[in-house]
Protein backbone atom coordinates (compact mmCIF):
# COMPACT_ATOMS: atom_id res chain seq x y z
CA UNK A 1 0.00 0.00 0.00
CA UNK A 2 1.40 3.21 -0.91
CA UNK A 3 2.26 6.23 1.49
CA UNK A 4 3.92 9.65 1.56
CA UNK A 5 7.82 9.76 2.00
CA UNK A 6 7.34 12.37 4.57
CA UNK A 7 4.10 13.72 6.04
CA UNK A 8 3.31 16.79 5.77
CA UNK A 9 2.80 19.24 8.45
CA UNK A 10 1.46 22.76 9.63
CA UNK A 11 -0.68 24.70 6.98
CA UNK A 12 -0.01 21.51 4.16
CA UNK A 13 -0.95 19.05 6.47
CA UNK A 14 -4.26 21.15 7.27
CA UNK A 15 -5.00 21.57 3.09
CA UNK A 16 -4.59 17.87 3.23
CA UNK A 17 -7.00 17.02 5.73
CA UNK A 18 -9.42 19.15 4.84
CA UNK A 19 -8.86 17.86 1.00
CA UNK A 20 -9.02 14.25 2.47
CA UNK A 21 -12.93 15.39 4.07
CA UNK A 22 -14.09 16.70 1.03
CA UNK A 23 -13.07 13.91 -0.84
CA UNK A 24 -14.64 11.38 1.64
CA UNK A 25 -17.89 13.62 1.82
CA UNK A 26 -18.07 13.14 -2.10
CA UNK A 27 -17.02 9.46 -1.80
CA UNK A 28 -20.13 8.49 0.44
CA UNK A 29 -22.42 10.03 -2.26
CA UNK A 30 -21.20 7.87 -5.34
CA UNK A 31 -23.34 4.77 -4.07
CA UNK A 32 -26.22 6.71 -4.29
CA UNK A 33 -25.97 8.11 -7.82
CA UNK A 34 -27.35 5.90 -11.23
CA UNK A 35 -25.21 4.11 -12.42
CA UNK A 36 -23.40 5.05 -15.90
CA UNK A 37 -24.92 1.94 -18.03
CA UNK A 38 -27.71 -0.04 -16.85
CA UNK A 39 -29.20 -2.02 -19.39
CA UNK A 40 -31.74 -4.10 -17.34
CA UNK A 41 -33.28 -6.75 -20.24
CA UNK A 42 -29.41 -7.07 -21.08
CA UNK A 43 -28.54 -8.53 -17.71
CA UNK A 44 -31.76 -10.35 -17.78
CA UNK A 45 -30.20 -12.87 -20.40
CA UNK A 46 -26.76 -13.24 -18.13
CA UNK A 47 -26.05 -16.77 -16.70
CA UNK A 48 -22.64 -17.62 -16.25
CA UNK A 49 -20.58 -14.01 -15.30
CA UNK A 50 -16.76 -14.34 -14.97
CA UNK A 51 -15.05 -11.61 -12.32
CA UNK A 52 -11.56 -10.88 -13.36
CA UNK A 53 -8.74 -9.39 -11.20
CA UNK A 54 -9.31 -6.09 -11.48
CA UNK A 55 -6.13 -3.39 -12.46
CA UNK A 56 -4.32 -2.07 -9.92
CA UNK A 57 -1.42 -0.57 -10.72
CA UNK A 58 -0.82 1.68 -7.58
CA UNK A 59 -1.61 -1.31 -6.00
CA UNK A 60 -0.96 -4.32 -7.09
CA UNK A 61 -2.55 -6.67 -4.46
CA UNK A 62 -5.97 -4.48 -4.11
CA UNK A 63 -7.06 -5.32 -7.58
CA UNK A 64 -7.52 -9.42 -7.03
CA UNK A 65 -8.55 -8.42 -3.44
CA UNK A 66 -11.78 -6.53 -4.57
CA UNK A 67 -12.16 -8.97 -7.81
CA UNK A 68 -12.51 -11.66 -4.58
CA UNK A 69 -14.91 -9.50 -2.97
CA UNK A 70 -17.20 -9.08 -5.94
CA UNK A 71 -17.36 -12.31 -6.68
CA UNK A 72 -18.53 -12.95 -3.16
CA UNK A 73 -21.00 -10.37 -3.51
CA UNK A 74 -22.29 -11.76 -6.53
CA UNK A 75 -22.53 -15.63 -5.26
CA UNK A 76 -23.89 -14.40 -2.16
CA UNK A 77 -27.09 -13.39 -3.82
CA UNK A 78 -28.08 -17.23 -4.93
CA UNK A 79 -30.32 -16.41 -7.96
CA UNK A 80 -31.11 -19.32 -9.77
CA UNK A 81 -29.92 -19.21 -13.83
CA UNK A 82 -26.91 -16.92 -12.36
CA UNK A 83 -23.75 -17.94 -11.52
CA UNK A 84 -20.07 -16.00 -10.74
CA UNK A 85 -16.94 -17.93 -11.62
CA UNK A 86 -13.20 -16.92 -11.32
CA UNK A 87 -11.13 -16.94 -14.65
CA UNK A 88 -8.52 -19.26 -15.55
CA UNK A 89 -6.47 -20.94 -13.09
CA UNK A 90 -3.17 -20.35 -15.21
CA UNK A 91 -4.05 -16.71 -15.16
CA UNK A 92 -4.77 -16.43 -11.35
CA UNK A 93 -1.54 -17.85 -11.02
CA UNK A 94 0.02 -15.41 -13.06
CA UNK A 95 1.24 -17.54 -15.25
CA UNK A 96 -1.10 -17.78 -18.20
CA UNK A 97 -1.35 -15.12 -21.24
CA UNK A 98 -2.47 -12.57 -19.11
CA UNK A 99 -0.42 -12.06 -15.99
CA UNK A 100 0.94 -9.00 -16.64
CA UNK A 101 -1.57 -6.84 -13.92
CA UNK A 102 0.34 -3.54 -14.85
CA UNK A 103 -0.97 -3.37 -18.57
CA UNK A 104 -4.63 -3.13 -18.81
CA UNK A 105 -7.16 -5.63 -19.76
CA UNK A 106 -8.87 -4.22 -22.76
CA UNK A 107 -12.68 -5.08 -23.46
CA UNK A 108 -12.06 -7.37 -26.31
CA UNK A 109 -9.56 -9.42 -24.51
CA UNK A 110 -11.68 -9.51 -21.34
CA UNK A 111 -15.17 -10.74 -23.31
CA UNK A 112 -12.64 -13.66 -25.38
CA UNK A 113 -11.72 -14.87 -21.76
CA UNK A 114 -15.37 -15.30 -21.10
CA UNK A 115 -15.89 -16.92 -24.83
CA UNK A 116 -13.70 -19.70 -24.06
CA UNK A 117 -14.92 -20.07 -20.31
CA UNK A 118 -18.86 -20.14 -22.06
CA UNK A 119 -19.70 -17.52 -20.13
CA UNK A 120 -22.22 -14.94 -21.06
CA UNK A 121 -20.24 -12.38 -19.72
CA UNK A 122 -17.07 -10.53 -17.75
CA UNK A 123 -17.09 -8.43 -15.08
CA UNK A 124 -13.65 -6.00 -15.17
CA UNK A 125 -12.53 -2.76 -14.00
CA UNK A 126 -9.85 -1.02 -11.96
CA UNK A 127 -9.22 -0.09 -8.62
CA UNK A 128 -6.78 2.68 -6.62
CA UNK A 129 -5.94 2.75 -3.26
CA UNK A 130 -3.41 4.70 -1.25
CA UNK A 131 -2.95 5.70 2.22
CA UNK A 132 -1.59 8.93 3.56
CA UNK A 133 0.02 10.32 7.14
CA UNK A 134 -1.88 13.93 7.74
CA UNK A 135 -1.88 15.55 11.10
CA UNK A 136 -4.36 14.20 13.15
CA UNK A 137 -3.82 16.53 15.92
CA UNK A 138 -2.64 20.57 16.22
CA UNK A 139 0.77 20.99 15.59
CA UNK A 140 2.13 24.01 17.98
CA UNK A 141 3.36 25.95 15.45
CA UNK A 142 7.33 26.15 17.16
CA UNK A 143 7.82 22.13 16.60
CA UNK A 144 7.05 22.40 13.06
CA UNK A 145 10.88 23.22 11.83
CA UNK A 146 12.82 20.85 14.31
CA UNK A 147 9.99 18.01 14.39
CA UNK A 148 11.23 14.76 12.77
CA UNK A 149 9.05 12.30 10.61
CA UNK A 150 9.24 9.05 13.34
CA UNK A 151 8.65 11.70 16.06
CA UNK A 152 5.28 12.97 13.93
CA UNK A 153 4.03 9.80 13.03
CA UNK A 154 3.97 8.61 17.12
CA UNK A 155 2.92 12.05 18.27
CA UNK A 156 0.32 13.80 15.51
CA UNK A 157 0.01 11.90 12.32
CA UNK A 158 -2.97 9.87 11.15
CA UNK A 159 -4.23 7.50 8.85
CA UNK A 160 -6.17 8.57 5.90
CA UNK A 161 -7.20 5.89 3.23
CA UNK A 162 -9.15 6.67 -0.07
CA UNK A 163 -10.15 4.13 -2.60
CA UNK A 164 -11.61 4.18 -6.18
CA UNK A 165 -13.61 1.06 -7.49
CA UNK A 166 -14.42 1.52 -11.44
CA UNK A 167 -16.61 -1.47 -12.54
CA UNK A 168 -18.07 -2.52 -15.72
CA UNK A 169 -20.17 -5.43 -17.07
CA UNK A 170 -19.48 -6.56 -20.65
CA UNK A 171 -21.86 -8.67 -21.99
CA UNK A 172 -20.54 -11.50 -24.54
CA UNK A 173 -23.85 -11.76 -26.98
CA UNK A 174 -24.30 -7.57 -26.69
CA UNK A 175 -19.86 -6.86 -27.38
CA UNK A 176 -20.21 -4.37 -25.13
CA UNK A 177 -20.78 -2.90 -21.38
CA UNK A 178 -24.24 -3.68 -19.78
CA UNK A 179 -23.54 -2.08 -16.58
CA UNK A 180 -21.14 0.15 -15.75
CA UNK A 181 -20.78 2.10 -12.16
CA UNK A 182 -18.22 3.80 -9.47
CA UNK A 183 -17.65 3.95 -6.07
CA UNK A 184 -15.60 5.07 -3.92
CA UNK A 185 -14.74 5.07 0.23
CA UNK A 186 -12.70 6.83 2.76
CA UNK A 187 -11.33 5.67 5.99
CA UNK A 188 -8.20 4.49 8.73
CA UNK A 189 -7.32 2.29 5.93
CA UNK A 190 -7.32 -1.53 5.71
CA UNK A 191 -10.00 -4.00 3.72
CA UNK A 192 -13.26 -2.06 5.05
CA UNK A 193 -12.17 0.87 2.73
CA UNK A 194 -11.68 -1.36 -0.03
CA UNK A 195 -14.66 -3.21 0.18
CA UNK A 196 -16.99 -0.03 0.89
CA UNK A 197 -15.66 1.01 -2.53
CA UNK A 198 -16.57 -1.92 -4.15
CA UNK A 199 -20.14 -2.24 -2.42
CA UNK A 200 -20.78 1.45 -4.01
CA UNK A 201 -19.72 -0.02 -7.35
CA UNK A 202 -21.70 -2.90 -7.54
CA UNK A 203 -24.40 -1.57 -5.64
CA UNK A 204 -27.27 -1.19 -7.89
CA UNK A 205 -26.59 -4.68 -10.31
CA UNK A 206 -27.01 -6.03 -6.78
CA UNK A 207 -29.72 -4.60 -6.43
CA UNK A 208 -31.72 -4.97 -9.44
CA UNK A 209 -30.33 -8.92 -9.43
CA UNK A 210 -32.20 -8.93 -6.23
CA UNK A 211 -35.41 -7.86 -7.24
CA UNK A 212 -35.28 -9.50 -10.77
CA UNK A 213 -34.98 -13.27 -9.79
CA UNK A 214 -36.25 -14.78 -6.93
CA UNK A 215 -33.86 -16.45 -4.64
CA UNK A 216 -33.19 -19.72 -4.11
Amino acid sequence: MSTTSRPPTGRAAVAVLGAGALLALALAGCGGKAPAVMEKMAIDRLHTVVVLPLQSPQDAGAGPVVSGMLLEQLAALRKPGLSAVEPPVLWRLGTGPLADRSAPVGDQQALRIARDMGADAVLTGTVTYAVQLVAGRKMPAEMEGPMKDMDFQRDFAARRATAAVNVQLLSVADNRAVYAHSGAAGGDGGLQVLRDAADAAIAPLERYLRQSRPSK
